[in-house]
């Protein structure tokens, strides 16, 4: 009986023995891995990981393609904490992948990722950059359209049946940049329409976004931009244009100011510019493409002088003109 219990005491110290000496491995391996070294792993040639994002309450992170005899796959490590010392082998991804979708995360949490190489001799690379990604779990709108309605930029999208989606934002600029666009309004969910009331620029370029009450925001989706010229007062799409026509402007003769009524039958590219009676072109007011319709332009003669003038309209292959007269 003694004997017995000599062998399962040897037995269990040879156990411990071989936990100690695994534990101590594994420790000595993670240091050298932190500190730029490798363990057994002849290669530094590690793949650049790229921004990740959320993907049906799932978190997405890929990384560049690289080509090495030597790579049998990808460890992925993650953490709550920026410090790569803090971060868990969470999975082990057969090369030659190039990404890996993180099912287990919480919401409303900021995780940090890495990679490394394995290779076939259980060595193991130092660590990647890290991505840091937040699990919002916000789905962009989809669909979106852009319509424009007499003086008015009308945006419809698709609602998406997250279920934190409570509203969006449709944020606007005058230069294609979306980090420093002005927020244009909001619209609660599940409505799926903003008609925008304020300033159009020159040229209008919009974004939309779904948000949570966090305060979190999804990547925001850009849309078509929309020219000025094309949200002209008093166009009249509704009303068929039977031809192409420059109609004469009123009050004729004027003082400073006056109205310029022309007729588009179809779309397409137009010119509306003022020239002097020696044929000289004095302003271009107007050179866009336009939609069908009927428009009407104010024109402004603060800086000419007083004389005969010629309005001349260029459609297509269509030109047009009538004379005013300005008296100062």
């Amino acid at each position: 009986m003694g004997r017995i219990k000599i062998v399962i005491a040897v037995f269990f110290l040879f156990l411990v023995l071989i936990f100690v000496i695994s534990s101590y491995f594994s420790r000595f391996s993670r240091e050298l891995q932190l500190s730029g070294s490798t363990v057994g792993f002849v290669t530094d040639n590690i793949p650049k990981l790229y921004a990740g994002n959320c993907v049906d309450k799932n978190i997405l992170i890929r990384w560049e393609n690289i080509e090495d005899k030597e790579i049998k796959c990808f460890f992925v490590y993650r953490s709550l904490e920026k410090d790569s010392t803090q971060a868990v082998k969470i999975a082990e991804v057969e090369y030659p992948a190039t990404e890996y979708i993180d099912k287990c995360t919480s919401y409303n949490y900021q995780y940090y990722y890495w990679i490394s190489l394995g290779d076939y001799y259980f060595g193991e690379s130092k660590l990647s950059n890290n991505v840091s990604v937040k699990s919002n779990y916000l789905s962009e709108p989809k669909n979106v359209e852009i319509e424009i309605e007499f003086e008015q930029v009308n945006l419809k999208w698709a609602s998406t049946s997250n279920h934190s989606n409570l509203y969006y934002k449709i944020y606007k600029n005058e230069k294609n940049d979306s980090i420093k666009s002005t927020l244009a309004g909001t619209v609660d969910y599940p409505s799926s329409e903003f008609i925008d009331p304020n300033k159009v620029y020159d040229t209008t370029y919009y974004w939309i976004a779904t948000c949570d009450e966090f305060g979190n925001e999804s990547q925001r989706i850009k849309l078509s931009s929309v020219s000025k010229n094309n949200l002209l007062k008093n166009i009249q799409q509704n009303e068929t244009v039977v031809e192409f026509e420059l109609q004469q402007n009123y009050p004729n003769p004027f003082n400073s100011s006056t109205k310029i009524p022309f007729n588009i039958k179809s779309d397409g590219y137009v010119k509306l510019s003022i020239y002097d009676v020696t044929g000289s072109c004095i302003e271009n007011l107007v050179e866009d493409n336009y939609y069908q319709g009927n428009y009407e332009i104010t024109y402004n003669a603060n800086n000419i002088a007083s004389g005969v003038y010629f309005i001349v309209l260029q459609y297509k292959d269509l030109v047009d003109k009538k004379k005013m007269v300005l008296v100062k």
